[in-house]
């Protein structure tokens, strides 16, 4: 049986008076924003869009991760223990 997954995408739109860092934790931009010196939108791109079987593969592997962290094989099928 092919596993699915859900990926939902935030998008964080940010206005600062200086440049803002390359790389930061979303606790930090949540506190830049909320009460720092940053305004900023934070709105959905998409949520819980499915992806199925080797589409599903393909976004683990994107994001550095193993299939095998949701219980799948590198096709996409549940692995059954």
């Amino acid at each position: 049986m092919k596993s699915k997954l859900y990926k939902s995408v935030l998008k964080v739109e940010i206005l600062s008076e200086t440049p803002y860092p390359d790389v930061i934790s979303l606790s930090q931009v949540d506190f830049d924003i909320i009460e720092g010196d940053c305004s900023g939108i934070i709105e959905w791109e998409s949520l819980n869009a499915e992806l199925h079987g080797s589409e599903a593969v393909k976004e683990c592997e994107k994001h550095g991760s193993s299939p095998e962290f949701f219980q799948m094989d590198e096709d996409g099928n549940e692995i059954e223990e």
